[in-house]
């Protein structure tokens, strides 16, 4: 008989799975022979697709795109059909070109998208009415009406979209009839386009941008803790000048990005104003613009620190020459790359488990540092006094790191609290 083998643990611990063995032959006879053998070969390549996902992927739509597909197409045959029933006798186009036009980006945007479209379209229909029931239909008046559209457009501040809305709304009236029946039937078209594309916007997967802001976020904490973990690692060790030119370039280039997030988390609020069930979405809103506050001004700070690291090796290095590392330096900017990193759990954590764990480590790391920060103070006096310039450099780096670590934890937001109170930066959002 036959034992089953079992697992087996290597050198390290850990348990391997047993070798494969084919089963045995079955016996000559058996009447279970011709069903018993080794098990097929697995299909080999990439796992088959569906057709309609290789028709997605071929049209390149995405989940946003189809929402936005379903919405455009609702909204143009929902308003054709109602313009359709109020104007039996009538070409009704605007009402489906304008639910086609209005914005779906989130439903505050929809409303004024659609204020901005009717307006559009009663200024274009207003030109249109008034030269061509005057002089016609000619290639002169044409051309008048897309030259005012577009003057008026402009005159009255509107969007792109709607601006460009006047010329072509004077067109098509141009063409349908100017007579004061057909004008009015147009206006009321636009009226309906307008308000079904808002419904639908409003009805159908309104959009929410919170995730999407929440992810930015993260981003930009991510990379301002790891230039902050390059410089430390760097000055643990002998360093050149071309190195902290490096960070201070990475450390810069996080600007553009902060700038990005901050206009998502701007996305992000707006995406919940006149939202259904937007506010249950508030909270985590607030708190992602709360840290967003937080690390605008880290992100700050640490553009410093990398630019305090370039001027000390400008100071005291000649061209090409290394400079001794900094350990001290290094341990109390390894900490707060650390808790920068942790911050993101303790901020914009998923469940109140794991904010108050990443409060936790952040606290711990903030502690570590302010430690490190301690002894180094103690022995500033004895290195300014070995190396001015040296000793002058290192104790900007202790004052930047220092208010990093007063920002995280100032930052740091308590589970059924209020919102932290962040720096200079939550003013400009406001």
């Amino acid at each position: 008989m036959c034992t089953p083998a079992t697992p087996t643990a290597g050198q390290d611990g850990r348990v391997s799975a047993p070798p494969h063995t084919d089963p045995p032959a079955p016996e000559p006879g058996s009447p279970s022979g011709p069903l018993v053998g080794p098990p097929p070969d697995p299909p080999t390549g990439p796992a088959p697709r569906s057709a309609a996902r290789r028709a997605l992927s071929w049209l390149r739509m995405d989940r946003e795109f189809a929402i936005r597909w379903l919405k455009v197409t609702a909204s143009a045959t929902i308003a054709w059909l109602l313009a359709s029933l109020a104007f039996p006798h009538s070409l009704t186009i605007y009402a489906p070109i304008t639910a086609c036009f209005v914005a779906f980006v989130t439903v505050r945007a929809s409303f004024q998208d659609a204020a901005q479209r009717v307006v559009a379209v009663i200024a274009g229909i207003g030109i249109a009415y008034f030269i061509g029931s005057t002089f016609g239909l000619t290639v002169w008046t044409v051309v008048t009406v897309v030259a005012l559209g577009v003057l008026l457009g402009q005159v009255m501040r509107l969007q792109l979209g709607a601006a460009n809305q006047v010329p072509i709304s004077g067109l098509l009236i141009m063409t349908i009839g100017t007579t004061p029946g057909h004008v009015g039937e147009r206006i009321v078209e636009t009226l309906i386009g307008a308000g079904v594309s808002v419904i639908v916007n409003w009805l159908i997967f309104p959009p929410n941008h919170v995730a999407g802001a929440r992810r930015a976020v993260v981003e930009v904490i991510e990379e301002v803790s790891a230039v902050l973990a390059q410089m430390a690692d760097g000055i643990s060790s002998r360093w050149v000048r071309e190195d902290a030119a490096e960070w201070l370039h990475r450390a810069r280039a996080i600007g553009g990005r902060a700038a990005a997030a901050e206009e998502a988390v701007e996305s992000g609020a707006d995406s919940l104003r006149l939202r259904p069930r937007g506010a249950d979405l508030a909270e985590e809103q607030d708190r992602i613009g709360a840290a967003m506050d937080v690390i605008q001004v880290v992100e700050v700070q640490v553009r410093v620190l990398a630019r305090t690291l370039r001027d000390t090796a400008d100071a005291l290095a000649e061209e090409k020459q290394t400079l001794p590392p900094i350990r001290m330096g290094a341990r109390v900017l390894t900490a707060a790359a650390g808790a920068i990193y942790a911050y993101s759990a303790a901020a914009l954590g998923q469940t109140p488990t794991e904010r108050e764990a990443g409060r936790a480590e952040v606290l711990t790391l903030i502690a570590d540092g302010r430690r490190t920060l301690a002894e180094i103070n103690n022995d500033l006096v004895d290195m300014t006094a070995a190396n001015l310039a040296r000793g002058l450099h290192l104790g900007a780096l202790v004052v930047e790191t220092a208010r990093v670590l007063d920002e995280l934890e100032a930052g740091l937001p308590v589970e059924g609290g209020p919102s932290p109170k962040t720096g200079a930066f939550s003013y400009f959002r406001r």
